[in-house]
Parts: C-alpha cells; structure tokens; sequence
C-alpha cells in the first residue's frame, strides 16, 4: 500500500513530539475552548516521516521517498512499516482537553487483491527521519527490537485497494 504524503514536510525545531506509526494525510485534535486544530496542510505539524523495511533492506534509509509504504509479508524483505512524529507541543494550548484526535490515511495504490488490516501504534522511541531504519531509531541507537520499539495497538481498521479511499482512526485516547 501506497500513501500520498503532503508537499512540505520539514519543520523548525520543536520541544516536545508526539511519534505515532502509520501514514499522515489527515489528523485533527480538537483542543481547549472548541478549538479545532487541523494538522494536514503542507508544513503542517507532521515533522517526521519515513517507512521502513525488514529482511535484507533492514539498514535501508528510505527518508528521501516521496511515497509512505506499509506491507505484510512472510519474506521478512518484503515487510514495511510508516514511522510518522508530529509536534502536538506547539500546536495544542498547554493544558487543553483533547475531545476528539482523528488520524485519516488515504490510499495513493495497493497490489493486495482484498482488503488488510492497517493498525496505529505508538513509537516508543523519538526516531530521526535522516537515520530511521529497520534496525535504527537514530544513526548510532539500535531499536530494542527490529522493525521499530512499538507500544500497544490504539486503532485497527480495515484498507481496500480502491486508490484515492480514505481510512480514519479514533486516536484520542492516545493524544490526551
């Protein structure tokens, strides 16, 4: 599966940040006051994103794709998995309640023949874009465990093969 990605991804440095797995077209964080805060523009606050791959391709850097891939396979070099961070300290008010957080992934292209299952987990580990590989979080950290230090799953959906179909998952609990 192929995710499109938004024009501008780089940002200025940032305090605090939140690394989420997956792929980020679309995230929106409801924050104090009924404000709404959308996170999907173009320099928006997705900092950091990249996939990586197991198998043979394990020390792979894929940081300068213009593509997200994630994959499913029993040849270890054919898996893949999104990394994606996003800065939440500068974009939601110190002290907001989080009433809904909403993570909506669309579909560039996929080869599967039926729909998969695509999961959100968070990152344990803060990565670097420029160093992220299936065996690195950074270019001297080793992962705890290859393919990434993930924690419990947040949100499972189901993804077609239509291109251009969007999935979304209820990621509050996960922001608050």
């Amino acid at each position: 599966m192929t995710l499109a990605l938004p024009a501008t991804r780089r940002l200025s440095r940032f305090s605090r940040l939140l690394p989420v797995l997956l792929a980020l077209i679309g995230f929106a964080a409801p924050a104090a006051a009924q404000t709404t805060v959308v996170l999907s523009a173009p320099g928006s606050q997705l900092t950091d994103d990249t996939t990586i791959r197991g198998g043979g391709y394990s020390g792979v850097n894929y940081s300068t794709d213009s593509t997200l891939a994630t994959k499913t396979s029993s040849d270890s070099s054919n898996v893949r998995r999104v990394l994606l961070k996003f800065d939440t300290a500068n974009t939601i008010p110190a002290g907001a309640s989080v009433s809904k957080a909403v993570l909506t992934l669309t579909l560039q292209s996929a080869a599967a023949t039926s729909s998969r299952p695509i999961a959100v987990r968070r990152v344990t580990k803060s990565f670097l874009k420029g160093s992220a590989t299936w065996s690195r979080y950074r270019s001297s950290s080793y992962w705890s465990s290859a393919g990434g230090d993930m924690a419990e799953t947040w949100a499972t959906t189901n993804v077609g093969r239509t291109a251009g179909s969007a999935v979304s998952f209820d990621v509050t609990s996960l922001v608050q």
